[in-house]
Protein backbone atom coordinates (compact mmCIF):
# COMPACT_ATOMS: atom_id res chain seq x y z
CA UNK A 1 0.00 0.00 0.00
CA UNK A 2 1.38 3.37 -0.98
CA UNK A 3 0.68 6.49 1.07
CA UNK A 4 0.57 9.75 -0.82
CA UNK A 5 0.68 13.07 1.04
CA UNK A 6 -0.50 16.13 -0.81
CA UNK A 7 -0.19 19.63 0.47
CA UNK A 8 -2.62 22.14 -0.98
CA UNK A 9 -1.42 25.69 -0.76
CA UNK A 10 -3.24 28.98 -0.79
CA UNK A 11 -2.10 32.14 -2.58
CA UNK A 12 -0.04 33.06 0.47
CA UNK A 13 1.75 29.68 0.25
CA UNK A 14 0.56 28.69 3.74
CA UNK A 15 -0.63 25.08 4.12
CA UNK A 16 -4.42 25.10 4.11
CA UNK A 17 -5.50 21.47 3.99
CA UNK A 18 -3.43 18.34 4.15
CA UNK A 19 -4.80 15.31 2.41
CA UNK A 20 -3.58 11.78 2.91
CA UNK A 21 -4.84 9.37 0.30
CA UNK A 22 -4.24 5.67 0.55
CA UNK A 23 -3.63 4.15 -2.85
CA UNK A 24 -3.74 0.53 -3.85
CA UNK A 25 -2.74 -0.32 -7.42
CA UNK A 26 -3.25 3.35 -8.38
CA UNK A 27 -6.88 3.23 -7.19
CA UNK A 28 -7.77 5.75 -4.49
CA UNK A 29 -9.74 4.05 -1.74
CA UNK A 30 -9.88 6.52 1.16
CA UNK A 31 -9.02 10.12 1.91
CA UNK A 32 -8.22 11.84 5.21
CA UNK A 33 -8.08 15.60 5.55
CA UNK A 34 -6.52 17.93 8.10
CA UNK A 35 -8.10 21.36 8.39
CA UNK A 36 -7.10 24.78 9.64
CA UNK A 37 -6.22 25.13 13.34
CA UNK A 38 -9.15 25.93 15.60
CA UNK A 39 -8.79 29.57 16.75
CA UNK A 40 -9.39 28.67 20.40
CA UNK A 41 -7.78 25.25 20.84
CA UNK A 42 -5.05 25.64 18.20
CA UNK A 43 -5.66 21.99 17.25
CA UNK A 44 -6.08 20.98 13.61
CA UNK A 45 -9.28 18.99 13.08
CA UNK A 46 -9.09 15.73 11.13
CA UNK A 47 -11.72 14.42 8.80
CA UNK A 48 -11.22 10.69 9.05
CA UNK A 49 -11.44 8.43 6.02
CA UNK A 50 -14.36 6.07 5.77
CA UNK A 51 -13.99 3.05 3.53
CA UNK A 52 -17.09 1.65 1.90
CA UNK A 53 -16.38 -1.84 3.25
CA UNK A 54 -15.01 -1.17 6.74
CA UNK A 55 -14.62 -4.10 9.07
CA UNK A 56 -16.01 -4.00 12.59
CA UNK A 57 -12.58 -3.16 14.01
CA UNK A 58 -11.96 -0.45 11.40
CA UNK A 59 -15.25 1.19 12.39
CA UNK A 60 -14.27 0.96 16.08
CA UNK A 61 -10.89 2.51 15.30
CA UNK A 62 -12.32 5.38 13.25
CA UNK A 63 -14.97 6.16 15.90
CA UNK A 64 -12.39 6.02 18.70
CA UNK A 65 -10.16 8.44 16.78
CA UNK A 66 -13.11 10.81 16.30
CA UNK A 67 -14.10 10.58 19.97
CA UNK A 68 -10.49 11.22 21.01
CA UNK A 69 -10.31 14.25 18.73
CA UNK A 70 -13.56 15.58 20.26
CA UNK A 71 -12.19 14.89 23.76
CA UNK A 72 -9.01 16.87 22.95
CA UNK A 73 -10.94 19.75 21.36
CA UNK A 74 -13.30 19.99 24.34
CA UNK A 75 -10.55 19.91 26.95
CA UNK A 76 -8.33 22.48 25.23
CA UNK A 77 -11.27 24.76 24.37
CA UNK A 78 -12.34 24.89 28.04
CA UNK A 79 -8.74 25.21 29.25
CA UNK A 80 -7.82 28.03 26.86
CA UNK A 81 -11.05 29.96 27.51
CA UNK A 82 -10.45 29.76 31.29
CA UNK A 83 -6.82 30.78 30.79
CA UNK A 84 -7.58 33.82 28.62
CA UNK A 85 -10.48 34.99 30.79
CA UNK A 86 -8.43 34.60 33.97
CA UNK A 87 -5.46 36.35 32.40
CA UNK A 88 -7.54 39.37 31.39
CA UNK A 89 -9.07 39.60 34.87
CA UNK A 90 -5.64 39.30 36.48
CA UNK A 91 -4.20 42.05 34.28
CA UNK A 92 -7.10 44.42 34.91
CA UNK A 93 -7.05 43.81 38.68
CA UNK A 94 -3.28 44.23 38.99
CA UNK A 95 -3.28 47.39 36.86
CA UNK A 96 -6.05 48.90 38.99
CA UNK A 97 -4.34 47.84 42.21
CA UNK A 98 -0.68 48.54 41.45
CA UNK A 99 -0.87 51.32 38.84
CA UNK A 100 -4.06 53.31 39.59
CA UNK A 101 -2.62 56.65 38.42
CA UNK A 102 -0.97 55.40 35.23
CA UNK A 103 -3.66 55.60 32.53
CA UNK A 104 -1.44 54.57 29.58
CA UNK A 105 -0.27 51.29 31.14
CA UNK A 106 -2.07 48.31 29.60
CA UNK A 107 0.45 45.50 30.03
CA UNK A 108 2.38 43.85 32.83
CA UNK A 109 5.97 42.66 33.02
CA UNK A 110 6.85 39.02 32.61
CA UNK A 111 7.66 38.81 36.33
CA UNK A 112 4.19 40.11 37.20
CA UNK A 113 2.55 37.73 34.74
CA UNK A 114 4.52 34.75 36.06
CA UNK A 115 2.42 34.96 39.23
CA UNK A 116 -0.74 34.38 37.18
CA UNK A 117 0.83 31.59 35.13
CA UNK A 118 2.00 29.72 38.23
CA UNK A 119 -1.35 30.11 39.99
CA UNK A 120 -3.30 29.02 36.92
CA UNK A 121 -1.18 25.91 36.38
CA UNK A 122 -1.46 24.99 40.07
CA UNK A 123 -5.24 25.40 39.93
CA UNK A 124 -5.45 23.28 36.76
CA UNK A 125 -3.12 20.54 37.98
CA UNK A 126 -5.90 18.01 38.66
CA UNK A 127 -7.63 18.71 35.36
CA UNK A 128 -4.32 18.18 33.50
CA UNK A 129 -3.64 14.97 35.40
CA UNK A 130 -7.10 13.61 34.53
CA UNK A 131 -6.70 14.73 30.90
CA UNK A 132 -3.27 13.05 30.57
CA UNK A 133 -4.52 9.76 32.03
CA UNK A 134 -7.57 9.70 29.76
CA UNK A 135 -5.51 10.74 26.70
CA UNK A 136 -3.00 7.94 27.35
CA UNK A 137 -5.78 5.35 27.75
CA UNK A 138 -7.36 6.44 24.49
CA UNK A 139 -4.05 6.41 22.62
CA UNK A 140 -3.14 2.93 23.85
CA UNK A 141 -6.56 1.73 22.64
CA UNK A 142 -5.91 3.41 19.27
CA UNK A 143 -2.50 1.75 19.00
CA UNK A 144 -3.98 -1.64 19.92
CA UNK A 145 -6.87 -1.33 17.45
CA UNK A 146 -4.52 -0.10 14.72
CA UNK A 147 -2.38 -3.20 15.25
CA UNK A 148 -5.45 -5.46 15.14
CA UNK A 149 -6.69 -3.81 11.92
CA UNK A 150 -3.25 -4.04 10.35
CA UNK A 151 -2.92 -7.73 11.21
CA UNK A 152 -6.44 -8.48 9.96
CA UNK A 153 -5.73 -6.75 6.65
CA UNK A 154 -2.35 -8.48 6.36
CA UNK A 155 -3.85 -11.93 6.97
CA UNK A 156 -6.82 -11.28 4.69
CA UNK A 157 -4.57 -10.21 1.80
CA UNK A 158 -2.20 -13.18 2.07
Amino acid sequence: MLIKLLLRRTKSDIPRVWIRSLLQANKEIVEEKVGQPDPITNLRPWIFARKHNETKNEVKLRLLKQETQNFNQEFWRDHNIKFKKGREEFIQNLLAEKYPNVKDKTTLSSEEMSVYYANFMNEQWRAHLHYNKEWQKRNFKIIFLTTVVYLQNFLRNR
